[in-house]
Parts: structure tokens; C-alpha cells; sequence
């Protein structure tokens, strides 16, 4: 009896493993289109703080260039979430804003909600 059942056993092992349980996963600051819609050129970097938080990546060469980077996995089967945010200030005045922000985040957050 147990000869037969231990091959069924261990075909049935791996089977229960694909339908382990895998918590949500985030990293980094939250940065819901939202408020990355409100993210211009010429806030200062009080405002910025405000806004979205302190950076989460330091680039120390460029002291004046700050880096943010969300990461948002809801569980198994789903597509991750992932916005990069890279401001560089000048004399204590964002000069240039790379990644969604501002219009295009606006736009965004329009389409995701269907209107």
C-alpha cells in the first residue's frame, strides 16, 4: 500500500507549492499619479519634499539631482507598478523633471479611471 502511495506523494509535493501565498511587495516612495501631477518645474526643493518625500536614492556626485523610485507588485499574477522620478535642482528651484509627471500623469490617472 505504501508503494502506491508514495509516488502520488510526490507528484502531489510540487503541485501544492504553486499555490503558495505571495504578499504584496513595495519599495520606495509613493508616488500615485495624483500627486505626481502637481510635480513643475520652478517648485523649490521644500516644496518637493512636501509633495513626494525625501529622495530615495542619493546620487552623491550630483547632490542637486534627486532620484525617486516606486515599485508596487499587488500579489501573484500581477503586473508590477513602476514610476521613476529624477528632478535636478538649480540655485534651490527644480530646472528639469525627468519621467511622468505634471500633464502626463493627469492624463494618466484620467485614462485608468475610464473618463
Amino acid at each position: 500500500m505504501l508503494r502506491r502511495l508514495l509516488p502520488l506523494l510526490l507528484l502531489a509535493l510540487p503541485a501544492g507549492c504553486a499555490f503558495s501565498y505571495r504578499p504584496p511587495i513595495q519599495q520606495g516612495n509613493a508616488l500615485p499619479l495624483r500627486t505626481l501631477a502637481r510635480v513643475h518645474r520652478g517648485m523649490t526643493e521644500a516644496q518637493v519634499v512636501y509633495l513626494l518625500g525625501t529622495p530615495v536614492l542619493p546620487d552623491p556626485p550630483h547632490p542637486h539631482r534627486w532620484l525617486y523610485v516606486y515599485y508596487n507588485k499587488a500579489g501573484q499574477g500581477e503586473r508590477p507598478v513602476i514610476r521613476r522620478l529624477t528632478i535636478v535642482f538649480r540655485h534651490g528651484h527644480a530646472v528639469k523633471i525627468l519621467g511622468v509627471h505634471g500633464a502626463a500623469a493627469a492624463r494618466q490617472e484620467k485614462a485608468a479611471k475610464g473618463e
